[in-house]
C-alpha cells in the first residue's frame, strides 16, 4: 500500500506521522504541511551527530516546516548518546513514546533503520521517503 493511500485509509484512529529530517525536498515538505493541515499530528524525528547539528537542524525547521510546533521536533543526538547506534535510538525512542491505540507512521532515508523498525517495533508502520515523493 502507498504512504498516502495508508494515511488516508487510517481514519478511525488518531494519526502520528514521524518524518526523519528529509533533506530539504519540497515535495516532502509539501507532503507533511497537507498532513498537518488535515489534522495529522505531523512530528520529525532524527538523529544528529552532534549538539551543533540539532541547533542547525531546529533553525532549518523554522524556516522550512514553520507549522511544526516544537513539541513536535524530536532530535536525538549521538553527542548525549555515545556508543549507541542510530538504529537503536530510533527504535527505542518509538518504542517508548508511542501510543498503541494511535495509528503509528515512520518515514525514513535509511535502509537499515526502516529493517529494524519493521522487525521490533511491530505497532510502527514504516515507509521509505520514496513512497513519499512518488
Amino acid at each position: 500500500m502507498k504512504f498516502l493511500e495508508y494515511v488516508n485509509s487510517s481514519t478511525d484512529k488518531k494519526v502520528e506521522v514521524y518524518f526523519e529530517t528529509i533533506r530539504p525536498i519540497k515535495t516532502v515538505l509539501a507532503i507533511m504541511k497537507e498532513l498537518h493541515d488535515q489534522g495529522v499530528d505531523v512530528k520529525v524525528l532524527s538523529i544528529c551527530r552532534t549538539n551543533e547539528i540539532v541547533k542547525g537542524k531546529i533553525e532549518w525547521l523554522k524556516i522550512n516546516a514553520p507549522f511544526l510546533e516544537e513539541k513536535n521536533i524530536y532530535l536525538l543526538s549521538k553527542e548525549e548518546n555515545p556508543g549507541i547506534e542510530s538504529k537503536d535510538l530510533k527504535t527505542n525512542f518509538l518504542k517508548e513514546n508511542t501510543n498503541e491505540d494511535h495509528v503509528i507512521i515512520h518515514v525514513d532515508d535509511d535502509i537499515t533503520i526502516i529493517k529494524q523498525l519493521q522487525k521490533e517495533t511491530p505497532n510502527v508502520k514504516v515507509f521509505h521517503v520514496s513512497s513519499v515523493i512518488e
